[in-house]
């Protein structure tokens, strides 16, 4: 398959060697997979399976801190679900993931002392997730929502933002109103030209 990964022009070559580290790449794996740069994007990738989109999500969790918000947005069946059950899986939550689509907002806790297993040089490494205060994983669908009121009603401000919490929120695009003073990441996601190529990108 082909991972390609388009990074800002603010990114030096060390910072690329360490996106190869970080998705389990040796030293110049990058070569030959269409890396450039883009001076107008933050960071964008390209993946031609639901596995290497659980595997660009399970590298981001690993970066994430308490109390960030993700928000993604795209289409049905774009690749949404399958992202947040590769965060969940970094997180050590042993739960089925499915989108709270009627129930809107669903409160995972978190294994704590969580190891994260990479590859380097062909070697496992394995190490401790950084972030061992996050307690909780809060997983809201907004899909059927008509105003974010109806999230607010269901006890979202209650999660958003807490030190010990990650809040990922399908449909984000529609809570937007909520999160006035609130920092978020953004994540889009639309079909490639190939049956399973999703272009993604994070907006930070």
């Amino acid at each position: 398959g082909i991972l390609q990964v388009i990074v800002s022009s603010s990114y030096n070559c060390a910072q690329v060697a360490e996106l190869e580290y970080a998705c389990g790449l040796g030293p110049h794996s990058f070569t030959g997979l269409r890396v450039r740069i883009s001076p107008w994007a933050n960071m964008k990738y390209t993946t031609s399976s639901t596995e290497q989109t659980g595997a660009l999500a399970r590298q981001l969790a690993a970066k994430l801190k308490g109390g960030d918000i993700v928000l993604l947005v795209g289409e049905l069946g774009s690749g949404k679900t399958t992202f947040v059950k590769g965060l969940a899986q970094t997180l050590g939550i042993k739960e089925k993931i499915t989108s709270p689509t009627f129930t809107l907002m669903r409160m995972h806790k978190v294994k704590r002392n969580n190891k994260i297993t990479k590859r380097r040089n062909n070697k496992r490494v394995v190490q401790l997730f950084s972030n061992s205060v996050v307690k909780f994983f809060v997983h809201i669908d907004a899909y059927r929502i008509k105003s974010a009121r109806e999230l607010r009603d269901v006890g979202l401000m209650d999660w958003l933002g807490r030190p010990d919490t990650f809040t990922v929120v399908e449909w984000g695009e529609k809570i937007k109103p909520l999160l006035k003073g609130q920092r978020y990441l953004m994540i889009k996601f639309k079909y490639g030209k190939q049956e399973n190529e999703r272009l993604i990108t994070l907006l930070r």
